[in-house]
């Protein structure tokens, strides 16, 4: 059970200060969940890295190879968790291309573009909040995105701290919302939408301890949608996520 679902499960018997703060920040039915930012920290040709995260996104890993000095190939993958209430079968993949630099300076960054594709498919058993009527919804979805991605990582000793940025562009299909009255099977609402378009902006940042090859991170950022339907694109607002990165040189460079 995500930290997520705990709160939307609960959210019938949250006092009234608990429940405004979390319908500003968490979505209880997301079509996108936005995944980890990917932060490699590449250095070289030959280079290899790979993260595997768990939070807010729930469990997801993403990998890199370095098949020059600047350029890079990169692919990841991201699963959402079932639970009693709550039934989401979502998965997400992605692939991309990184260009990065790795100056003889303080700092070092990196440019990520790719795309992927999503697909959500979503059940939720809730307690409506006023009149306390048993509720079932169901949520149908598959999405392509685009994204351009920048990061910046300023390595401390054993500490990097890093910023990133991403801007992702999704494309929404076949999306299908009902929601029902659990006592008598009622559609209480509906909404079809056969295609649209959300841009979110999206930056993170990150703290990891670099241990040898391997690093732990955390990792906090924002999803704020700027364009497209607020009303039907629901989504994940809040990012929290920590994760372990390995990076190893094939080359034996490193």
């Amino acid at each position: 059970m995500t930290f997520l679902n705990l709160i939307c499960q609960k959210t019938g018997r949250l006092h009234f200060p608990i429940i405004i703060f979390f319908l500003l920040f968490v979505s209880c039915a997301p079509v996108y969940n936005p995944n980890n930012l990917f932060m490699p920290g590449l250095e070289e040709r030959g280079d290899i890295a790979a993260e595997v995260y768990l939070g807010s996104s729930d469990l997801g890993a993403t990998a890199a190879y370095a098949l020059s000095d600047n350029w890079a190939i990169m692919a990841g993958a991201q699963t959402r968790s079932i639970n009693e209430n709550f039934s989401e079968k979502s998965n997400f993949f992605e692939g991309g291309a990184i260009w990065f630099q790795h100056p003889e300076s303080f700092f070092h960054y990196e440019v990520i573009g790719g795309l992927g594709y999503g697909k959500t498919d979503y059940f939720r058993r809730y307690q409506a909040l006023f009149s306390g009527a048993w509720h079932l919804q169901y949520v149908e979805a598959d999405y392509t995105r685009f994204f351009l991605q920048y990061n910046i990582h300023f390595p401390v000793s054993i500490f990097t701290f890093s910023a990133g940025a991403r801007a992702s562009q999704l494309y929404i299909s076949d999306y299908e919302e009902n929601i029902r009255a659990e006592s008598d099977g009622r559609l209480i609402s509906q909404s079809i939408e056969s295609h649209f378009n959300a841009l979110f902006l999206e930056p993170n940042l990150n703290i990891s301890v670099d241990i040898g090859n391997v690093s732990l991170f955390t990792r906090t950022g924002l999803s704020l949608q700027t364009t497209g339907p607020a009303t039907t694109m629901d989504h994940s607002p809040f990012m929290l996520n920590v994760g372990f990165r390995v990076r190893l040189n094939t080359l034996g460079s490193n």
